[in-house]
């Protein structure tokens, strides 16, 4: 892993407010990023070797600061929007067309011309997210609303205005069936695409201390309107089974919070499965490795290694999330990177000190082997990765994929309550008390933590990872990257049964699924099948001791 920075002007050393890199393969990737000086740069990067840089295309037709940049999903199209409302498509052309908006313009090697202009937001345009076929794409703004486009029409087909607050998240899930909005009202609510209604809206959770069960009481989990920034940008992962938030909080008992990212599991929206703990920064955007890695195996010793040929039996595989696969995904503080994956609690790198202010935005390549974060020094930083550093890309391609075709532009209500759309709902088991690290065979979504720490707090030898050597600054499993708030997963039992319908199709990637309390509900339940016993994943919070 090595940290690259190129020394060249970005936006006139303004500040570089997005960034995202074009889906492609090879050494040569397009890169965009959006800036404070109102223009949309499209830059050449060149990876054989030394990274270079090179400025193909300025595109000046926005009149503000331009606070946002996505590439579509096919990479034809890109995406920006900015402080006045507009939200701008571009597409390459083959040749170049003046532009009568633009009165000095620049010669560009590369031609991208306006291809729609969407016009609907009054204010600042916060955030985008692109639909799998590149066909949709969903938008967030200052004025709380969040507006869903048919790119090819121009057309606004969908206006989503539950919102008391900026909305300052968009993501859209990749299986076509959910979109997430989060917002400054402290509220993150999950859309049905069908239908455009609430199907979940979190605004609190029961986040277990050290008090009794009777004396804890639901608390607020996110940031209100006082967060010092401009973006939350949430995401799904790629197989579309969870959702990380950022900007979350942990309120403690001496009336102090601290900063956490929540996940919640793809059949439990109505509530995060797990947090993860990042100190005294606040958490402002998430993105997730595009790439999917075979899970680490277990040396004797208890230690994690890269090396998925080592000897040992599948449960010397286990994660925190019983997935088959390991998904990668970055956190953006204010002054770090935090790089987790799915088979354990702690980061396995921390990235810091590589810009003089604050992170803004932060993008994956599409091979994985190159992050790229933005900063509001006016500066972009490269961070990459040699083949294998990160793992062994997941062969085994059988994860389910969204269908656009289904996704219809109607915008007539349905009758029935909105929450029954989704009637089941995941909940953590656990194989035996006395095996904190086994992973239930029928649980697909989440396990038991693999990281165990003593009363003290200590991280044992089984959840540390080999040193992974690099120029930057790389914090690996320590306690210190949580500060004073450390995170212990335990598994509690209830003592009331839950009837569960598993879901057969998809039982080799998703979590055996409980049936909600709504009693329509309990009618989907299939006859001939033992329900097991009822389990809550809770997350203990001790302030860690000091030394």
């Amino acid at each position: 892993m090595k940290c690259h920075i190129p020394e060249i002007s970005w936006h006139n050393r303004d500040p570089v407010l997005s960034v995202d890199i074009q889906w492609s393969e090879g050494d040569v990737r397009r890169l965009a990023t959006g800036g404070q000086d109102s223009h949309v740069l499209v830059w050449s990067v060149t990876t054989a070797g030394n990274i270079g840089v090179e400025c193909v295309a300025d595109l000046s037709r926005h009149t503000k600061p331009v606070n946002i940049v996505r590439f579509a999903p096919s990479g034809e199209i890109l995406a920006s929007g900015d402080d006045e409302a507009a939200l701008i498509l571009w597409k390459q052309q083959e040749k170049e067309q003046p532009d009568i908006f633009v009165e000095d313009e620049v010669q560009n090697k590369e031609h991208w011309g306006v291809f729609k202009m969407l016009r609907g937001h009054i204010e600042d345009i916060c955030d985008l997210s692109w639909a799998p076929d590149s066909n949709y794409i969903i938008s967030g703004s200052v004025d709380n609303s969040a507006i869903l486009w048919d790119v090819q029409k121009g057309k606004n087909i969908g206006l989503l205005a539950e919102h008391k607050g900026f909305v300052q998240g968009v993501s859209w899930d990749p299986l076509n069936q959910y979109l997430a909005t989060l917002g400054s009202d402290r509220t993150l609510r999950i859309y049905n695409i069908q239908t455009k209604r609430v199907v979940y809206k979190i605004q609190k959770a029961l986040i277990p201390s050290e008090k009794s069960q009777e004396e804890n009481k639901p608390t607020r989990i996110f940031y209100d309107d006082t967060l010092k920034s401009f973006s939350r940008r949430l995401t799904f992962s790629p197989d579309g089974e969870l959702l990380i938030v950022p900007t979350g909080i942990l309120e403690q008992e001496d009336g102090k919070f601290s900063n956490a990212v929540y996940i919640f599991c793809r059949h439990s929206l109505n509530r995060p499965v797990m947090y993860l703990p990042t100190g005294n920064k606040f958490t402002l955007a998430v993105r997730c490795c595009p790439v999917l890695f075979e899970l680490r195996k277990k040396r004797k010793n208890g230690i994690l290694s890269p090396d998925t040929e080592q000897e040992g039996s599948e449960k010397d595989s286990l994660s925190v999330f019983s997935l088959p696969y390991r998904v990668v995904f970055a956190v953006a503080t204010q002054d770090s990177l935090l790089l987790y994956d799915t088979q354990q609690t702690l980061p396995f790198a921390k990235i810091s000190n590589i810009h003089f202010t604050r992170l803004s935005d932060v993008a994956w390549s599409s091979d994985g082997l190159m992050l790229i974060a933005s900063s509001t020094d006016g500066y972009c930083s490269f961070i990459r990765f040699s083949e294998g550093e990160l793992g062994v890309p997941y062969q085994k391609s059988h994860l389910p994929s969204g269908d656009s075709a289904n996704f219809k532009e109607s915008t007539e209500t349905s009758t029935t309550d909105p929450t029954a759309m989704t009637n089941v709902t995941a909940s953590p088991t656990s194989e035996g008390k006395n095996s904190p690290n086994r992973v239930n065979s029928e649980q697909k979504c989440v396990g038991e933590s693999s990281t165990n720490r003593d009363v003290s707090g200590n991280v044992t030898e089984s959840s540390t990872l080999s040193a992974v050597k690099s120029d930057i600054t790389i914090t690996q499993n320590s306690p210190k990257i949580t500060d004073e708030v450390e995170s212990r997963s335990a598994v509690q039992e209830d003592q009331e049964p839950m009837d569960v319908a598993p879901n057969k199709e998809n039982q080799s990637i998703r979590a055996s699924e409980s049936v909600s309390s709504d009693p329509q509900s309990s009618q989907t339940r299939q006859q001939g099948e033992k329900p097991p016993r009822r389990v809550q994943l809770i997350t203990l919070t001790r302030p860690a001791s000091k030394p």
